[in-house]
């Protein structure tokens, strides 16, 4: 079985090396360095890994379509290959239909529906993709629900592999030692990180002197991020950290800080903050990732009112005023995520994709 990708982040590590585990010597993989996202690069313990063969990535018309250049022969010899489900990889075209024809495996992996929707310009293309492919893998149980009402006589199976970042054993809640907030995710526009900036510039006077802002992540925003801090007259209250993917790293800022915030879209970091059994403060009407089904209005977060600094402004000061009540989630919060969330489930969901 080949994994094709364009790239692997490091929050996928747990989740790859549960797929070796399950295939063993069957399992190879080709990725390139990085993403259409530039800030989204292939981890080090992937490429180092005996199954891994890194392969390059041509990027055309600034970053909106991909071609990779694979060992083409070998590609289409395996029994079973995994291809993104991203019609924007042109180099997948040739090789699905080629496969498809002489009754090789293929299966497509990813959201059932590009960010725009079922309704988006390229549902023409990924409808004749998906038609390419023996078995689709969806990353959730919505998603999956959507595609089989749209299209229900599909005559491929229809898998799940929850969008999961850690493995059971690192899923706990971990215990408070202070009261500060916490971002984590890329630094880009659509991720609205100035918001919160703003909002908690409007929040700094009403909250203790002791919590702070916390912000993990690179990103094209990184410098302006920065210089409206320094605007601000935050540099006291605003921490940038950089990525960071250390587990233990991690843990370290999850332990100082009540809750995580979303000002954007919300993407995998939804489950990261659920999986250290914090609650999250969303924003009510973004474009959020499917991810957002963890969500839960008032159980495991709260919304605010996208693009509006100061009704973020006041559900921070909200969140950290009901501190007890947050705090008696803690656990509820990650044990939900260690049943629905984990590399273990991700990985086995997989599995049955290219095992039906």
């Amino acid at each position: 079985m080949i994994l094709l990708q364009t790239a692997i982040a490091d929050y996928r590590n747990s989740f790859i090396k549960n797929v070796s585990m399950i295939f063993g010597d069957n399992f190879k993989i080709y990725v390139g360095p990085r993403y259409f996202e530039q800030s989204t690069t292939t981890s080090k313990y992937v490429l180092d890994q005996r199954y891994t063969k890194e392969v390059k990535n041509i990027f055309l018309l600034n970053n909106k379509i991909c071609c990779q250049l694979l060992p083409f022969y070998t590609v289409l010899k395996e029994d079973v290959v995994v291809f993104e489900l991203n019609p924007r990889i042109l180099s997948n075209w040739p090789l699905m239909f080629i496969r498809k024809l002489i009754g090789k495996k293929n299966v497509l992996w990813g959201h059932a529906w590009s960010r725009k929707g079922a309704g988006s310009k390229t549902e023409l293309l990924r409808h004749i993709m998906r038609r390419l492919s023996h078995s689709l893998l969806f990353y959730t149980e919505q998603q999956k629900l959507e595609f089989n009402q749209k299209y229900p006589k599909y005559p491929g199976g229809t898998f799940i592999a929850p969008n999961s970042l850690y493995s059971e054993i690192d899923i706990q809640a971990v215990p408070l030692t202070g009261d500060d907030i916490l971002y984590v995710g890329r630094l880009v526009k659509s991720k609205r990180v100035d918001l919160l900036i703003n909002a908690f510039a409007l929040a700094v006077n009403e909250v203790n002197k002791t919590v702070n802002l916390h912000i993990v992540g690179n990103g094209p925003e990184a410098n302006e991020l920065h210089s409206l801090v320094k605007e601000l007259g935050l540099e006291q209250r605003v921490v940038f950290y950089g990525h960071v993917a250390d587990v233990d790293e991690l843990k370290a800022l999850y332990k100082t800080s009540l809750f995580t915030v979303s000002p954007g879209y919300v993407g995998l970091s939804i489950t990261q903050s659920f999986a250290f059994g914090r609650p999250m403060l969303v924003a009510d009407k973004e474009n959020h990732s499917p991810e957002i089904e963890a969500f839960v209005d008032n159980k495991n977060g709260m919304f605010f009112t996208a693009g509006n600094a100061q009704d973020l402004s006041t559900k921070l000061i909200s969140f950290l005023e009901q501190k007890s009540d947050w705090v008696a989630r803690f656990d509820a919060i990650a044990q939900d995520c260690k049943v629905r969330y984990s590399t273990e489930k991700m990985a086995n969901g997989f599995a049955d994709a290219v095992r039906k």
